[in-house]
């Protein structure tokens, strides 16, 4: 970046208040995502959750890109709901080009901050310094500045610029590179813990019965059978639950439960597309984001 370009990016302030679209989160300044501590580590927080998919790793590359620091030297906090910014969930393949995205520009918006930093601290020209290792340097006069020695672990409240200065893809040398998976041995031998490998004092596992098709009412239950001891059985309307000590005793208790149900006239795969037409969903007030009505094109039955 030259001279004249970093003054450019230095007096474009960003907006004093960013607007969530949708259920993307209002967070908008750095602190919500990015924090380096005074020895100089970075820990990125984030609603995604790391299940199996390698996230962990490709959004700690997206991070190490803009800082220039190495994959191994950020620490990802993910979906602590005390600690990241909501998020709407790990669902539609959103992580990378959403989650991604946030990230880099969080941390690109961290590096020139902390090149403005070091400059006013090492009184030098800003163009003069390098970023990297997590140092910014000054090659002309030998002297350093480390990211903790900038920062001194204070949370910086600065809002992150959706303007930016991103590293192009043709200069990456972290992201898009094959780097080994963080966590990736936990993973193979099994040694990490998803959701259902968590046990609390006191927790109880959940199994619900299930109807045969959908929209099926309950005429009758039996539950004699499925009263084992430490289950508790749930029933409302045509919603049928257990909820046991263990998993084996709930999935026991469940299957012990009979039920007779009424079953709804079945709809053949010929006659789905008038079924459908003729029994719109009703509108739903609380869905969000609200459904898109487009009135172009045609549309024809086969």
């Amino acid at each position: 970046m030259t001279a004249d370009e970093g003054s450019a990016w230095q007096s474009r302030l960003p907006p004093a208040s960013r607007r969530p679209e949708g259920l993307e989160p209002e967070a908008p300044a750095i602190r919500d995502w990015l924090h380096i501590e005074q020895d100089g580590a970075v820990t990125v927080y984030t609603g995604k959750v790391e299940v199996g998919q390698h996230i962990r790793t490709s959004l700690a590359q997206a991070v190490a890109e803009e800082l220039r620091l190495p994959v191994a030297a950020i620490r990802l906090v993910m979906a602590d709901t005390d600690r990241t910014p909501f998020d709407m969930g790990t669902v539609g393949s959103r992580t990378t080009p959403v989650m991604a995205q946030r990230l880099r520009l969080v941390a690109a918006t961290t590096r020139e901050l902390l090149l403005d930093l070091a400059a006013v601290r090492l009184g030098v020209a800003r163009d003069e310094l390098v970023i990297g290792g997590g140092q910014v340097r000054h090659p002309p006069s030998g002297r350093a500045c480390g990211f903790g020695e900038l920062t001194q672990g204070r949370r910086l409240t600065q809002e992150w610029d959706e303007q930016a200065p991103l590293t192009p893809p043709e200069r990456w040398t972290v992201a898009g590179a094959p780097v080994a998976s963080v966590g990736g041995e936990a993973f193979v031998t099994g040694a990490h813990h998803y959701t259902p490998d968590l046990s609390l004092p006191g927790a109880l596992v959940g199994a619900v019965l299930r109807p045969p098709a959908f929209g099926a009412q309950l005429v009758s239950l039996d539950l004699e059978a499925a009263r084992l001891p430490g289950v508790v059985v749930v029933h409302e309307g045509d919603f049928v639950g257990v909820a046991a000590p263990d998993r084996r005793t709930a999935l026991l208790a469940r299957d012990a439960i009979r039920a007779e149900w009424r079953m709804p006239a079945p709809v053949s795969s010929a006659g789905l597309y008038d079924y459908l037409r003729a029994h719109p969903a009703p509108p739903d007030p609380q869905r969000w984001p609200p459904p898109v009505h487009h009135e172009q094109g045609d549309v024809e039955a086969a």
